[in-house]
């Protein structure tokens, strides 16, 4: 069985009942507590959860995997797999996981099994409220807020929050940056992102907004909901159009989604009574409306 390199051969092994489930569960536990690979660390606790085989062992590894991995990835299957063969046992260190737990990732993969599941997980829910209330407390920031940012992936560490004054913070990290005043998320970068959560719409009083340099060719049709937004840069994406999710966007004053594959400009667009920069530079556009080029409010227009 020394040939057997990775948890899938493992697997194979066993439905082909070469070894044993013991064996079987003997080799991933090894390969999930020696292997420096992570692919694999991560496969072979995923193929432990699907074999669903319950004991005192394979428990106490689940919960010391779920308490101190490193790789955010197997703590959310760890977690996943206590809530689905060992509940009651793992309770409350699914407890303890949810309130010191900091990363968004896995704080996002607790909100999905607990809200799909039928089991009665009222004190699990009651801790992703409170570890909820938690982040917003520390970062300052509107609890309805918080959402995006764990949908967003963003490190839940106070280490990262940076204060200007007592109304003032910004979140720095990689590919990410926000301001927040008086507990709202005001102005944010984001770069390297193929897709924006739904969630973007609890942003209802975001302003300024760059999405430049991603790999978007797509809005959430909550984005309609930021009605506050006053500047918006879409520069360097994939956009084939102008979203249609701007439309209702009236307090816009600047757009920017120069350098596109956009081939045509909406008409509506001349319908939004603010914007007084629009820069459709670096597209493959056609046509132009005249009522875009001739408009008296669009102040500075880049074609």
């Amino acid at each position: 069985m020394n040939k057997i390199l990775d948890p899938d051969q493992v697997f194979e092994s066993f439905t082909k009942k070469k070894i044993s489930k013991e064996e079987a569960l003997n080799f991933l536990i090894t390969i999930l507590e020696k292997s420096e690979n992570s692919k694999l660390r991560i496969n072979s606790m995923r193929i432990i959860g699907n074999m669903s085989y319950k004991n005192e062992r394979i428990f106490r590894i689940l919960e010391n995997s779920l308490i101190s991995d490193e790789i955010p990835e197997i703590r959310a299957l760890s977690s996943d797999i206590i809530f689905n063969q060992y509940v009651q046992e793992g309770l409350n260190t699914l407890k303890w996981a949810i309130m010191n737990e900091n990363s968004a990732q896995v704080l996002c993969h607790f909100k999905s099994i607990l809200y799909k599941n039928t089991k009665p997980s009222s004190i699990l829910k009651n801790a992703l409220d409170l570890r909820t209330r938690t982040i917003a407390s520390n970062f300052d920031i509107n609890i309805e807020e918080v959402q995006f940012l764990l949908d967003l992936g963003i490190q839940i560490s106070i280490n990262t929050l940076f204060k200007m004054n007592n109304q003032i913070n910004y979140i720095y990290q990689e590919n990410f940056m926000c301001v927040i005043e008086n507990k709202h998320i005001k102005e944010m970068n984001l770069t390297s992102y193929a897709e924006i959560p739904h969630s973007i719409g609890n942003l209802k009083t975001l302003e300024t907004l760059n999405f430049s340099c991603n790999n978007l060719y797509e809005l959430p049709i909550e984005f309609k909901n930021l009605t506050n937004l006053k500047n918006l840069d879409l520069s360097w994406n994939e956009f084939e159009e102008v979203p249609d999710e701007l439309i209702n966007l009236h307090s816009l004053q600047e757009l920017n989604i120069s350098n596109n594959s956009i081939i045509k400009v909406p008409e509506w667009i001349s319908t939004l009574e603010n914007l007084i920069y629009l820069n459709i530079k670096g597209n493959e556009i056609e046509y132009i409306p005249n009522s875009i080029k001739s408009s008296k409010k669009i102040k500075f227009l880049y074609y």
